[in-house]
């Protein structure tokens, strides 16, 4: 297990999800309410929309995190959405000055997505920072 302190290896994003329906929102918020990667993760302003707030380590690559290529805004299909807005949050160790992030503390991924099928693990993605220690 090992606690990330540094803000310098982690960047912050806050994302807003349409979803088909209210139903679909709540699965969603249900099934990664464990995530490491989105400490925080609720009912956005309307009942169909998640608001994430998304931590990323620098290291783990899950996918591209910038706001002119994000990953889940180009296809927002990945996490099951009609439509994904993002913005990074700039200088977010100081709305977090004690955030922590811990990896390697999980038995198994907490959302149930399974690292090693999916294409983009070690290559460059180093998997759920959950299970795989940084």
């Amino acid at each position: 297990m090992k606690t990330i302190t540094d803000p310098r290896e982690m960047m912050c994003g806050a994302y807003l999800f349409e979803m088909a329906n209210a139903d679909e929102a709540s699965r969603i918020i249900s099934r990664f309410s464990g995530c490491p990667n989105w400490p925080v993760i609720s009912q956005g302003p309307n009942e169909n929309e998640v608001f994430v707030l998304a931590v990323e380590l620098k290291g783990q690559r899950h996918g591209d995190f910038s706001e002119d290529n994000n990953s889940l805004v180009r296809e927002p299909g990945l996490i099951g959405a009609r439509a994904v807005r993002f913005t990074r949050i700039h200088n977010w160790e100081e709305l977090l000055p004690d955030y922590r992030f811990t990896t390697g503390y999980a038995a198994s991924v907490p959302c149930g997505s399974s690292c090693q099928e999916c294409p983009s693990f070690m290559s460059p993605c180093r998997g759920c920072p959950a299970v795989f220690e940084m």
